[in-house]
């Protein structure tokens, strides 16, 4: 599933502008340093109890945040990355 398109009429007319590719990664590209983003933590670091299954106890530790651009513009995302025929997630 590429897009959702909501039903407006009976019959209507979508435009493709390919601007995202079936078979195409997406490639970050951040200048890292305090001024560019920043992490920002929503809750501390939580511990869930997961369900009994055997003696052994089980859980999970969750930790929830959100980043921060300061600067858009200096941080951008690369659509559309192939991959060579024959590698790794091809």
């Amino acid at each position: 599933l590429m897009v959702r398109v909501a039903r407006t009429a009976a019959s209507q007319v979508v435009t493709d502008a390919n601007a995202d590719l079936p078979g195409t990664s997406k490639g970050f590209v951040l200048m890292q340093n305090q001024r560019s983003f920043a992490w920002s933590q929503l809750l501390p670091m939580t511990r869930i109890p997961l369900a009994a299954i055997d003696t052994s106890i089980r859980w999970s530790q969750v930790l929830y945040g959100a980043i921060k651009l300061y600067l858009p513009p200096k941080n951008i995302v690369v659509k559309n990355i192939g991959r060579a025929p024959g590698s790794l997630g091809s």
